[in-house]
């Protein structure tokens, strides 16, 4: 019975016989949007010897409000070993429009067939403010600030994504060269001396030198202001490897041929734009 919190009326005809207790409630009690149904709760109680009391369903004078649903509920409890009972009437209302709201004054009609005697009580009025129901209202704006935040956000994501791809460099692709000299390279494994003239070509053509360069030596004297002095320290050792083994007429180890075939494959892959 929470309901009964929010109001209580005590009434009493008076007279040889007690009569029973009273209690009404509104809930909402002060104020109620337009659309949203409000509860108006009537409860009697009494003790079970004092009356064995019938109660018709009361008929509510309104203003500014109709009745959804109607309901009644009757009851017989123990308090501190004596029986008493409840009757119980529940409204359902609904707002009309926008204002002030009231229940009438009404009254509420008994029979008490043990007593052979009838009677009502009266119900003093119930009103409360009615305001509109701005829900709607607020959502479509929520709706609307939402999507508008949202289209900026998508907006400035696609500004700034246009002028990241105008400043950003252009896609890479792997060069074409390096794969080529790499095949070939691979189709030479075997041949060191090929193999090193291929990279040779190579270099001369990565590096747009001139023609008629020829040799590693011409290579790296044109080069040398050019590339940073790790990368010149390695392609001295590889020409300077193949110059020796070309020009000595010694024979190479296995190891050997294949270590530096290893340096001039390894060279042309950290080439290859990725």
């Amino acid at each position: 019975m929470g309901f009964l919190a929010s109001h209580f009326v005590l009434f009493s005809a008076g007279g040889a016989h007690a009569e029973p207790q009273i209690e009404t409630s509104l809930k909402p009690s002060k104020a109620v949007k337009t659309g949203e149904t409000l509860h108006f709760l009537v409860q009697l109680t009494w003790r079970s010897g004092e009356g064995e009391y019938r109660f018709p369903l009361p008929q509510l004078a309104l203003e500014n409000l109709t009745v959804e649903a109607t309901g009644e509920a009757n009851e017989a409890f123990q308090r501190e070993g004596v029986e008493w009972r409840k009757k119980l009437f529940r409204f359902d209302l609904k707002p009309l429009r926008k204002g002030r709201a009231k229940i009438q004054p009404f009254r509420i009609d008994y029979l008490d067939p043990s007593q052979q005697r009838s009677g009502h009580f009266n119900i003093g009025t119930q009103e409360l403010s009615v305001f509109p129901d701005y829900t709607n209202l607020y959502r479509f704006v929520f709706i609307a600030g939402g999507s508008l935040v949202g289209v900026g956000v998508l907006g400035g994501w696609i500004l700034m994504r246009r002028i990241r791809r105008k400043y950003e460099s252009p896609p890479k692709v792997e060069s074409i060269l390096e794969v080529q000299a790499l095949s070939r390279l691979a189709a030479n494994r075997g041949e060191l001396l090929e193999a090193g003239k291929i990279f040779r070509a190579y270099v001369a053509e990565k590096f747009s030198l001139p023609g008629g360069t020829e040799t590693g030596r011409e290579i790296l004297q044109k080069l040398e202001e050019k590339l940073p002095s790790d990368e010149m320290k390695t392609l001295k050792r590889i020409f300077g490897t193949l110059e020796e083994w070309q020009f000595s007429g010694f024979p190479y180890s296995r190891e050997e041929g294949e270590r530096l075939y290893s340096e001039m494959t390894h060279y042309v892959e950290g080439k290859k734009i990725i």
